[in-house]
């Protein structure tokens, strides 16, 4: 079994928030607390073993960067603790690594002095820098002279220079071109070879694809999901993928706004739970505002006055009842506001509507549930009022829960009453609602399956230069007037290699209604030995420029299939596409 070689436990890290830049002062004159805490981080606990390869991604603000500096000792976290088995060698900015007023000549010198190289291994070590930043007379010259992308291609070069145990690279390289990127890919995936691990972030997804084995997604500053890098990645792509298609395509935000009043079938789950959601009650009930709420607290019949923790739990443990749907819907992070800890609800995109609650229904219920719901909240504006709904497993649809009560607290709070009586069903009435929203949830087509054919089999495995075709298989489930389907082709090491849709130099299906095959045949089969992903969609109808980017997504499927294209010459690499042109030989001036 593989060494642990970085170990994070329970790591948070908070930032003070001050309202007015008095405020700072008067806190350290009195001693008085007159500061907010914004949670960067929060309960970050994984381990990292020897020779792993680990990728961190997530959207701007999830707390990448925060959690590199504490792993590399840059940063204390404000609870929690890490422990690092291993030499680290961190390249996190270019202006942590370099002194401007010096040049690139000097800053090699004395960053590898202060990393310990000795003094035998010096020159050698310099050399080997400077050949491999390939600057050339500009190693002498002034480091504030030089370009953002020659101020990485030195900053990795020292940071690489002395092999490292640890290597722990921020997004810093994505100013290099595209030449020097290979070079420090190549690098990189020596040293982890050498070494003992990789912990790299990027918003690349193919450059995590191509360096790392397992990812961390981190989110509002906590861990979102971890495993495996394809899995994850396909995750993470689909993920960014509804959620652009929801907020950019006017089809697919038209098709969402229809639908907000009726549950999602992941929302009405498998019959065991039930839910709540706190909205705004605004017209199309969407968050214009950022709200903090400090305390849920709920009560009911056969069960217990309880206060719903506002931590991550799994409502699947035998001991939990009652819990936030923290990765599904709008809540956001942790944030003490007025000096009570609160968990922020504000408009997410990509997530089910409302900082939802999940309950355990139980055992003993009769055939109703009723519940009482009080919440403790302020926001930023403070005009926008707040409201609680329902999921009725009869109907499939979220009803308004009735407001008992909406007074102030202390400060800037108010509390929120709000009482409603749930049905509760037996199993056949839950399938039978299930279904019923299942269908109404489903777009207008939806993919099959997409498969590789070549002589006449189903397979996964071709030759270079083998012909062969790639099948989508969709099916309406309602009567569809236009639509076309898209094929990409990703190697891999996440290079993108290929993409064409039907309505490109073929006319637009049109009065679609049944299931239906499209077949994109590659006759002449361009594409070299390596490993390849296909996604595929079905759009709206090809029309450019008027419809494209479309206008509406039926469906998509990120990586459903893979297959591999074999080596005829072991040992030959023809890039990415493996294509023979013609060749002539004439005397020359002939």
């Amino acid at each position: 079994m593989s060494d642990t070689i970085i170990s994070v436990n329970d790591v948070s890290k908070a930032y003070s928030v001050y309202a007015k830049p008095g405020d700072f002062l008067r806190e350290f004159i009195t001693g008085k607390s007159r500061h907010d805490t914004f949670w960067a981080l929060r309960d970050i606990s994984f381990d990292i073993t020897e020779k792993q390869r680990v990728g961190i991604i997530g959207p701007n603000g999830s707390g990448k960067s925060t959690l590199l500096k504490i792993i590399t000792g840059n940063l204390q976290p404000t609870s929690g603790n890490v422990t690092v088995n291993g030499a680290i060698s961190a390249m996190l900015s270019l202006n942590t690594v370099l002194n401007p007023e010096e040049s690139g000549l000097s800053n090699i010198r004395f960053n590898l002095i202060l990393n310990g190289c000795r003094k035998s291994e010096l020159e050698a070590l310099t050399e080997e820098i400077i050949e491999f930043t390939e600057l050339g007379s500009f190693i002498y010259a002034p480091v504030k002279t030089f370009s953002s992308g020659m101020n990485a291609k030195l900053a990795f070069a020292i940071a690489t220079a002395i092999k490292p145990e640890i290597l722990i690279i921020d997004e810093v390289l994505s100013v290099g071109d595209a030449y020097f990127m290979g070079k420090a890919t190549k690098r990189m995936i020596d040293l982890c070879n050498q070494g003992k691990g990789l912990i790299f972030v990027s918003h690349s997804t193919s450059a995590i694809q191509m360096l790392c084995d397992t990812v961390i997604w981190l989110e509002n500053g906590g861990i979102r999901n971890a495993g495996p890098v394809d899995h994850i990645l396909k995750l993470y792509e689909e993920d960014y993928r509804r959620q652009e298609d929801e907020t950019t395509r006017e089809g697919n935000l038209r098709r969402k706004k229809l639908s907000s009043s009726s549950a999602h079938p992941s929302e009405l789950g498998d019959g065991q739970f039930y839910r709540l959601r706190i909205i705004s009650k605004n017209a199309n009930h969407n968050f214009e505002d950022t709200h903090y709420i400090r305390k849920i607290s709920l009560s009911g019949h056969n069960i217990p006055d309880q206060e719903i923790p506002l931590t991550l739990q799994d409502i699947n443990d035998g001991n939990t009842s009652t819990a936030l749907d923290l990765l599904g819907s709008e809540w956001g992070r942790f944030y003490t506001k007025n000096h009570h800890e609160c968990r922020i609800l504000s408009a997410k995109s990509g997530k089910q509507r409302g900082g939802q609650i999940v309950l355990k229904i139980p055992t003993n219920s009769s055939a109703t549930w009723p519940i009482k719901l009080r919440i403790e909240t302020c926001s930023i504006v403070g005009r926008e009022n707040l409201g609680v709904e329902f999921l009725n497993p009869l109907t499939g649809g979220w009803e308004t829960a009735r407001a008992l009560s909406e007074k102030g607290l202390d400060g800037s709070w108010r509390e929120l009453i709000a009482e409603c009586e749930m049905p509760v069903v037996n199993n056949d009435q839950f399938h039978a609602t299930l279904k019923k929203i299942e269908q109404n949830a489903r777009s207008n087509i939806e993919i099959i399956d997409v498969t590789l054919v070549c002589e006449s089999q189903t397979t996964t495995v071709i030759q270079e230069q083998q012909p062969f075709e790639i099948n989508v298989r969709f099916s309406t489930n309602r009567p569809t007037p236009i639509a076309d389907v898209g094929i990409r082709v990703n190697r891999s090491d996440g290079v993108y290699v290929f993409w064409q849709t039907s309505g490109l130099d073929s006319p637009n299906f049109r009065n679609l209604d049944g299931k239906y095959k499209v077949s994109f045949v590659f006759g002449n089969n361009l594409f070299s030995s390596g490993e390849y992903h296909v996604s595929a969609s079905v759009a709206n109808g090809w029309d450019f420029p008027a419809n494209y980017p479309y206008s509406e997504v039926f469906d998509r499927k990120i990586n459903c299939m893979k297959f591999t294209v074999q080596n005829r010459y072991p040992g030959l690499d023809f890039g990415v596409m493996n294509v023979r042109v013609p060749v002539s030989c004439v005397k020359d001036g002939e």
